[in-house]
């Protein structure tokens, strides 16, 4: 579970699901409580965010989208209206060019078999031949998930470089709930570093 929000009618879940967000809605009238996957029109791999422009009067809710190459937009979506698609009214300014940028998910396997996702930022065209300089990044502390963010630095002077950006989704973090927080405490917090060493390895592997 990443959010949750009320409207006139539904409850709107926002959740994790392989680091991927997912939102779902229920309607509690219908005497249900059965979750409905909601489709929103936004591209994959980005952080979604739901809220309600008035909770006690509407079912319309702003809908927040960000990811690694894209500036966060914000758009609107009335629930109420099965026909409805979200409507993008703006979205931030572009610091830096991402033609020919991809972002791709993969998964390396740490010491203990425990699979590891991670995102890779860079040119959608790569040449997988070990010569690709990449820095990667990985926080795996109090249940804070690493989810998809622009980031104009990262942009600016590493990927508008040729360079690949790696986030690392090791565990201590909250991707996917407190299990996989509590698995890096205390005298298991090796398991983290265990976790971001076997992304690198997964990444010299892949070329």
């Amino acid at each position: 579970m990443d959010g949750w929000a009320w409207t006139k009618n539904y409850l709107v879940l926002t959740v994790l699901h392989d680091v991927r967000h997912q939102v779902r809605t229920i309607n509690p009238s219908t005497g249900v409580w059965e979750a409905q996957d909601l489709e929103l029109s936004v591209e994959d791999l980005a952080t979604v965010t739901l809220g309600p422009v008035d909770s006690r009067e509407s079912d319309v809710v702003w809908v927040y989208a960000t990811s690694f190459i894209t500036p966060l937009t914000v758009g609107l979506l009335d629930l109420a209206d099965p026909r409805a698609t979200t409507e993008m009214l703006k979205q931030g300014p572009s610091r830096f060019d991402s033609t020919g940028l991809a972002v791709t998910q993969h998964w390396a396997t740490s010491a203990d078999g425990t699979r590891i996702p991670y995102f890779q930022i860079g040119s959608a065209d790569l040449d997988l031949d070990g010569s690709n300089p990449t820095v990667m990044h990985g926080y795996g502390g109090f249940e804070i998930p690493l989810t998809p963010a622009y980031d104009a630095i990262t942009g600016l002077a590493w990927l508008s470089r040729g360079g690949v950006y790696v986030v690392a989704n090791i565990r201590g973090g909250g991707e996917f709930g407190p299990a996989w927080h509590q698995s890096a405490l205390r005298e298991k917090r090796v398991r983290a570093y265990d976790d971001f060493a076997a992304v690198a390895r997964d990444l010299v592997s892949r070329g």
